[in-house]
């Protein structure tokens, strides 16, 4: 009986935890602190793909779609000063573009209806990009049962 209160427990500390935060944001978004995305790569969690739910946290915070995508773009240009080369899509400008199949700013999860990304000059299709994944999650399931054999 123990067990389960102290697991409801740890969720209500947890909901009240992750309420302060977004009130915090909130807060720091209103007084016009700027915001950059910057997930961390885990062990279970690899770099890059909590970018999609920084998102959504950042609309849970009351940011509009364009402010959570600027977040991942715009601010990080002007940042590093290097809105010249980075930050929006333009004639000159060094990008990697992500292809989507819906419009973010009508819904920031679409930024997860990945079509194709251009990378380095490179057009990868869905068809391509999933069998990367798949051979990502290969080497990485070899990786850990190697480990786990050590």
């Amino acid at each position: 009986m123990g067990f389960a209160r102290s697991d409801h427990d740890e969720m209500e500390a947890q909901k009240r935890s992750y309420q302060l935060e977004i009130q915090i944001v909130q807060l720091m978004h209103c007084a016009g602190v700027r915001f950059m995305t910057g997930t961390d790569a885990e062990t279970y969690y690899p770099a890059g793909f909590g970018m999609r739910t920084e998102l959504g946290l950042f609309v849970n915070a009351d940011f509009s779609a364009l402010e959570a995508l600027q977040a991942a773009t715009l601010n990080p240009a002007e940042f590093l000063g290097r809105t010249k080369d980075l930050g929006t899509v333009d004639v000159g400008k060094i990008a990697d573009l992500v292809i989507l199949e819906a419009n973010p700013l009508d819904y920031i999860q679409n930024v997860e209806r990945i079509a194709a990304v251009v990378t380095a000059g490179r057009y990868l299709d869905r068809l391509e990009l999933n069998r990367l994944l798949s051979e990502a999650a290969d080497l990485a399931n070899n990786l850990q049962a190697r480990r786990s054999e050590n």
